[in-house]
């Protein structure tokens, strides 16, 4: 057999260099290429087997059925797309990514046929019909595995719902920004007029927390003049603060719905809720409104050491983790899904993005 001669060996191993650079740059391209978002829409029916609402949510799959799953639960006023920059991230990374709209928002209000108006139009939404969205998204895209559920904001409040009614199924609860409470308690005026609801429904109820034990008829009516107050006051009082519509939604349905979204959080405090979650994460802005931030440093102290995972604290930042800082909110729940060990023992952060 003849040797190589050095030209050929020169050659060889040119091919060589080449082919590994080439196989790095495929590889390299595969992790920042994020995988196609494919989009759904999901009926949410009532027992009777009528269509209440519809939720549209979307997925990017990962061909590694072992890859974590973070499901995205979206912001009050946000639409899906502000994700944007985080998902395609998480995706890139090789994470399994579930959005959806809630039944309440653009996106989905956007799937109501001409003239159908959605059931909670009339009816109204609690957070359990809001966790609900989240168990008919996760149930059509077949997911069963327990996922890293990421909260933003509102989002927190569904996130933890979610969690309490299936702590199974939630293997990180990663609140951004969360509420701790509805948040007219910190706008002036909000405030006046919860102080004023707080007074209707104290005196309402008084006969029933006093006497009811000795006749429960006293309380089959309680919280009626308060609901009817607060509807009445509070869908006038969002009507003049939601200003803007997003395109292809009615303004009066929208406006219904923003209303129907914040009362199912009228009455929700995170402080109560979170003593008994489980693997808790919380990221929180820097540059937050003080009175919030201060309610969620309160609720993060309130959490069990044992449950407690990773408390972190972007600086620079004021509320929208996704839309100020993507990139290095991505990474930070990517290193949560991923089971970093060292976001998993209470230990607390400051990261500059």
């Amino acid at each position: 057999m003849n040797k190589p001669t050095r030209l050929s060996r020169y050659w060889l191993f040119s091919i060589l260099i080449a082919t590994v650079t080439l196989l790095a740059t495929t590889g390299e391209a595969a992790r920042t290429t994020a995988p196609r978002f494919l989009s759904s829409a999901v009926a949410v029916k009532e027992v009777d087997g009528k269509v209440a609402r519809h939720v549209y949510t979307d997925i990017a799959r990962s061909q590694d059925a072992s890859a974590p799953v973070i499901v995205l639960l979206n912001g009050l006023i946000y639409d899906i797309e502000r994700w944007n920059g985080v998902s395609s991230q998480l995706a890139a990374d090789g994470n399994t990514v579930v959005r959806l709209s809630f039944s309440a928002q653009p996106e989905s209000l956007r799937l109501l046929s001409e003239g159908e108006t959605p059931a909670f139009a009339s009816a109204g939404l609690t957070l359990e019909d809001l966790a609900e969205d989240v168990v008919q998204a996760l149930k059509h895209h077949r997911i069963r595995k327990s996922v890293t559920l990421v909260g933003l904001s509102y989002g927190s409040s569904v996130a933890t719902t979610f969690a309490k009614q299936y702590p199974r199924r939630v293997k990180n609860l990663v609140l951004l920004s969360p509420l701790v409470v509805a948040l007219d308690r910190y706008n002036p005026q909000g405030q006046t007029l919860r102080s004023y609801l707080d007074t209707v429904r104290f005196w309402e109820n008084a006969p029933c927390l006093t006497y009811g034990w000795l006749n429960p008829w006293l309380c089959t009516s309680t919280d009626f003049w308060y609901d009817s107050f607060y509807n009445y006051f509070y869908e006038n009082f969002l009507n003049v603060r939601v200003a803007n519509t997003p395109e292809g939604i009615d303004p009066a349905l929208y406006k219904k719905s923003v209303f129907h979204m914040v009362r199912a959080t009228r009455d929700y405090d995170l402080r109560k809720e979170i003593v008994g979650l489980r693997n808790i994460h919380m990221v929180i802005s820097g540059n937050e409104e003080a009175n919030l931030k201060a309610d969620q440093q309160e609720a993060w102290a309130l959490i069990p050491k044992g449950q407690r995972r990773s408390l972190a604290e972007f600086t620079g930042v004021v509320h929208a983790l996704p839309d100020e800082a993507p990139s290095a909110t991505a990474d930070w729940v990517n290193s949560i899904a991923s089971g970093d060990e060292s976001l998993q023992n209470g230990e607390e952060y400051i990261v500059t993005p």
